[in-house]
């Protein structure tokens, strides 16, 4: 049984298990996918996102935005490095949060209130509402 990730529940670990091809996934809120993309034909990363801060989530969120398709490569995986934790991450990440309201109400105005989002998570822990402004 594969654990339950927040951030990257979207891939469906249970179909990765035993996929033999690709397969494609919605973007969900607050989904943060390790991406293969041709910088050609990809958003660039937003200035406003700092670190490790909402980076790779506002990214992937630009790019649902911008109609890309999510797909998931069978037999691949990553390895990620934990992040040294910075003694003043509540306050970052609480800021980074709003940053990130603003970023959607910009992503609205820049591609239409296209996106539909049709999955609710648990509320994270720092009070932001993300959801609510899609």
């Amino acid at each position: 049984m594969m654990p339950q990730l927040f951030l990257h529940n979207a891939t469906r670990y249970d179909l990765w298990q035993d996929a033999s091809t690709s397969y494609q996934i919605q973007w969900q809120t607050l989904y943060e996918p390790y991406l293969v993309v041709s910088r050609k034909h990809a958003p660039k990363y937003h200035e406003a996102f700092l670190e490790r801060y909402h980076n790779k989530m506002s990214h992937a969120l630009e790019m649902a935005f911008a109609g890309f398709e999510f797909w998931v490569m069978p037999s691949s995986y990553v390895l990620h490095l934990p992040h040294v934790k910075h003694p003043e991450s509540r306050k970052i990440s609480k800021c980074a949060g709003e940053v990130l309201m603003d970023f959607v109400l910009y992503l609205r105005r820049k591609y239409g209130n296209i996106y539909d989002v049709s999955y609710e998570p648990n509320r994270p822990s720092n009070g932001w509402k993300f959801e609510k402004m899609l």
